[in-house]
Order: C-alpha cells, then structure tokens, then sequence
C-alpha cells in the first residue's frame, strides 16, 4: 500500500514480514499429543501416529472394532505396562475427574478382556494378599461384573470363559517374565549389576548396599513371584505352559557360569 514517502504491505493470511515473504508457523501453541504438528499456509493439521486419531491425536483408534479374534475370543485394548509408576495423580479436571492420569499409551495391546486385570493381579502392582482365602475371585467377579454391566459387543460372555482368557493371560506373562527375567539375572551374575547381585553376584553386596531403584525393583519381583506362585496352586495354570511349543530355533549360546556360582 502506497503512503506518502513509504509503503508497507497488506499481507494476505498465512504471510508476514515486511515485504510478506515469511511463513507464519501455525503450529505455535498447537498440541499434537500423540502425533506432530504440519504447518500449513494459515492452517495447521496434526499427523497422527499409528493408533491414534482426532484433530489433535488424543483419541485412540479401536484395532478391536473390526472383530479381530476367531473361535469366539474377545478382543479390547489393554496396556503392556500399567504399573504404579506409570500412574500420575493431577488436579481433578472435566478431562481427568478422577484425579490420574495413565501415560503408558506407548504400549497398548490387543488382548482378551481379562488382559489388563490378570496383568494388575499377577504382577508386582498387588500386594500378595490380595490372594488370600477368595480375595482374588471377589476381585474377578467385581470386574467381571463391571465389564457385562457395559458391553454391548459381549452381551453373551461367561465368566467361565473370562476365567480361562484370564489364566491364558496370566500364563502369558509368566512367560514374558521368564524372557525378561534371563537378562535380568545374567546381568547380576557376570557383571554385579541390579538387586539381583545379592544372590548371584560375587561382591558380597546386601540390601543396604543397594541404590533405592534397585530396592525398588526387588520389591516388585519379589511380590510377582508371590502372585505368579498364588495363580499356578490355585488353578493349575502349570498346565497352560504344557501346551507351549518347544522353542528349538531361536535359541542363544550356552555359557559357563562364573565361577563364584560354581563353588556354591
């Protein structure tokens, strides 16, 4: 625009500067909470990452609303993870009215609908008596009864099949504990590395020689293996790991002991 002894330009949406040649970054203040912010020319759109949907990434996509699971097997989104240190408490808010907040999204799973209650009860997150006497069947029926009170995709689901699908997956854990658990006692074995070091490692290291995250993690195996040990008496889940296959084809080198474990 033409003024007397200057000019300045009229810029169109989406330009600025002095003669309109710069972007404006659109995605300044945008949260794209599972995904990134695109800028655009006065416009901006959120690129979501896999699973996620929604102008800003926030709403999950139900891999379980195409029916996945064959044979009658249920099917809902359950967390890989969903420990107490994954749970965060906040200011109660209309998006959070009960005051926590889980942020381990990272790791949801398609899995039957006992998935994240056997995952709760035989891990760490109880304390083991919560076994006691009925105690764990008062939990099941609860969420048992929870769940029908909700459903409309399950209106036919028996607790005895909720039963079952609850000890698969329990057994199914077991499973990833062993897995994760080798590396974890190696570790404490050659390299006296871990809580596990008491036991394996060759430093003569007690409790009070440990570091509050490794006391921390021997708490909480320390309270699975109780759960683990409370599912298998209760309901012969040992008969679960009958019907795995051998696994011959992907397994790693054999190695010596050291030799402080030798000598024991």
């Amino acid at each position: 625009m033409d003024q007397v002894n200057s000019a300045y330009c009229d810029c169109l949406p989406g330009w600025e500067g002095d003669t309109c040649n710069q972007d404006i970054d659109d995605c300044q203040g945008i949260d794209c909470h599972n995904g990134t912010c695109v800028d655009g020319l006065d416009s901006w759109a959120c690129d979501c990452a896999d699973g996620w949907q929604g102008t800003y990434c926030n709403s999950d996509i139900n891999e379980c609303d195409n029916d996945p699971c064959e044979n009658g097997g249920t099917c809902t989104l359950s967390h890989g993870d969903l420990r107490g240190d994954n749970l965060f408490l906040c200011e109660k808010s209309p998006a959070y009215p009960e005051g926590w907040i889980t942020i381990d999204f990272q790791l949801l799973f398609q899995g039957p609908v006992p998935s994240d209650l056997a995952y709760l009860m035989s891990s760490g997150t109880v304390l083991p008596e919560v076994y006691q006497a009925e105690n764990r069947r008062i939990v099941q029926r609860r969420f048992y009864d929870l769940f029908m009170s909700k459903t409309q995709r399950y209106v036919d689901y028996s607790f005895a099949q909720f039963e079952r699908e609850y000890a698969i997956m329990s057994t199914v854990l077991f499973v990833y504990y062993v897995g994760m658990g080798g590396a974890i006692w190696r570790s404490a074995a050659f390299e006296n590395e871990g809580g596990g070091r008491i036991e394996l490692g060759s430093e003569g290291v007690t409790e009070m020689d440990l570091e509050a995250e490794d006391l921390r993690k021997r708490m909480w195996w320390a309270k699975a293996i109780a759960n683990f040990l409370e599912n298998f008496l209760s309901d012969d889940f040992a008969d679960k790991l009958t019907v795995l296959p051998d696994n011959v084809g992907a397994m790693g080198q054999w190695v010596e002991l050291p030799a402080h474990l030798r000598t024991r």
